[in-house]
């Protein structure tokens, strides 16, 4: 297994526990004590471990998709980023849409197995409604 499949596929997994708002599983497996989550909607906001698990009771999610991930490698940390297409509503508001989600993953038992999941907690999550802007001309072709 690549580290680009074995990370696709903990980001199944973390997204599968968001889905089905699954707090065990995310408070203990998948997040780092000190996870926050920033969202370019309000950037000088950090949201919590604590407040982010709280969110949950009201984020219904109806349909979830992941594409285009690429990963960052740095020694005890990995970085992914990717796009997540989501059907969802959080207080009765529509959050349906893209999404480019960054995730900063930190290796929980420094010289283990890099390829064992249960090593592996994000700490920090940047999330940004994700549109198409024009290309510059520099970039068309």
């Amino acid at each position: 297994m690549t580290s680009v499949e074995f990370f696709t596929h903990l980001e199944q997994e973390f997204s599968s526990a968001i889905q089905h708002r699954d707090h065990k599983t995310l408070d203990e497996r998948f997040l780092d004590a000190n996870y926050t989550l920033r969202i370019s909607d309000d950037p000088a906001r950090k949201i919590s471990r604590k407040d982010w698990l709280a969110t949950l009771d009201v984020y219904l999610v109806k349909n979830w998709q992941m594409r285009d991930l690429e990963l960052r490698e740095f020694g005890d940390v990995a970085v992914t980023s990717l796009v997540v297409f989501q059907e969802a509503v959080v207080r009765g508001i529509d959050r349906s849409g893209d999404f480019f989600l960054t995730d900063v993953w930190v290796q929980s038992a420094p010289k283990a197995n890099r390829l064992d999941s249960a090593n592996w907690r994000i700490a920090a999550r940047y999330s940004s409604p994700a549109r198409q802007l024009p290309k510059p001309d520099m970039l068309k072709g």
